[in-house]
C-alpha cells in the first residue's frame, strides 16, 4: 500500500487524503475529505486518469443518501424480525390462555386492541427507537445492508427525534390494528373504514415518497428531519509517502 497526501479543487474537496491500493494485479485511488467522507467515485486521480473505487458505489460507506432499492431489503430483514417477535407473542397468548390465565375471546374489540397494542405494536416502535438512537444507529436490517439513520446535519439522532421518527413510522400500524379488530367484532361504523383505509394510503404514500424523493426519504423521515445512509467509512490511517 502506497499512502500520500493531495489537495483537490473538485466538487468541494480540499486536504485530500489518499492512499493506493494494490490487489488482484488492480489499482484502486481511494480519497477522502478531511471529514473522513470517502469520495473515491466523484475525485480525480492526483496522477492523472479518473478516479476507480475499490468498491461498488452500493457499498461504498460515504455518507451518501442511499437508493430506495437497499431500505426496501432492510425493511425486508427488519419485517421478518417483527414477524418473529409476533409469532412470540402469539405462543405466548395461546399459553396463558390454555391455562386459563388470559382469555380475550370475551374482551371487547378495544381492549383486544389496547392489549395488542402493548404487547406488539409498543415494544417493536421503542426497540426500533433505541435501536437507532444507538451508537450503531441501526436497526438490524438497516445494520446488514450497511445503512445509518442520521438527522439532517449526519448526526446520531437524539432519542427524541429517534422516538418520533418511529411512531410516525407505525402509526398506519395501530390504524389498521384499530380498525381490524373494531371491524371483526361487528362494527358497521364509517370511522373504522376510513381508518382502515387512510392506513393503507399512508403506507402506499411513505414507499412512494420514499421512491421518488431525491434523497429517497419515506414519510417518517421527512416528519422527523432524518435521512437514512450508508454507514460512514472510517478515515484511513497515515503512513509515510
Amino acid at each position: 500500500m502506497v499512502s500520500g497526501g493531495a489537495t483537490l479543487n473538485r466538487k468541494g474537496l480540499h486536504s485530500v487524503r489518499y492512499r493506493k491500493e494494490v490487489g488482484a494485479n488492480r489499482r484502486f485511488w481511494l480519497i477522502w475529505s478531511n471529514k473522513g467522507e470517502l469520495h473515491a467515485h466523484t475525485a480525480v486521480n492526483p496522477n492523472g486518469g479518473r478516479m476507480k473505487p475499490m468498491f461498488p458505489p452500493a457499498a461504498l460507506g460515504n455518507g451518501l443518501a442511499t437508493g430506495a432499492g437497499l431500505r426496501i431489503k432492510a425493511a425486508a430483514i427488519d419485517l421478518s424480525i417483527i414477524v418473529g417477535w409476533l409469532a412470540f407473542s402469539g405462543l405466548v397468548g395461546w399459553g396463558l390462555r390454555f391455562l386459563q390465565l388470559l382469555d380475550l375471546g370475551t374482551e371487547s374489540a378495544a381492549t383486544r386492541d389496547l392489549f395488542a397494542f402493548v404487547t406488539v405494536v409498543l415494544p417493536v416502535m421503542v426497540t426500533f427507537a433505541l435501536m437507532e438512537a444507538s451508537p450503531r444507529r441501526a436497526t438490524p436490517g438497516k445494520h446488514r445492508v450497511g445503512l445509518v439513520v442520521a438527522d439532517q446535519h449526519g448526526q446520531r439522532l437524539s432519542g427524541g427525534r429517534s422516538l418520533a421518527r418511529s411512531v410516525v413510522k407505525f402509526v398506519p400500524w395501530q390504524m389498521a390494528h384499530t380498525a381490524v379488530f373494531h371491524l371483526l367484532a361487528g362494527s358497521t361504523a364509517t370511522a373504522y373504514v376510513v381508518l382502515s383505509i387512510a392506513a393503507q394510503f399512508l403506507v402506499l404514500a411513505s414507499v412512494g415518497m420514499m421512491a421518488l424523493d431525491s434523497q429517497h426519504r419515506a414519510l417518517h423521515d421527512l416528519i422527523a428531519r432524518t435521512r437514512v445512509r450508508r454507514q460512514p467509512a472510517s478515515r484511513p490511517e497515515r503512513t509515510p509517502s
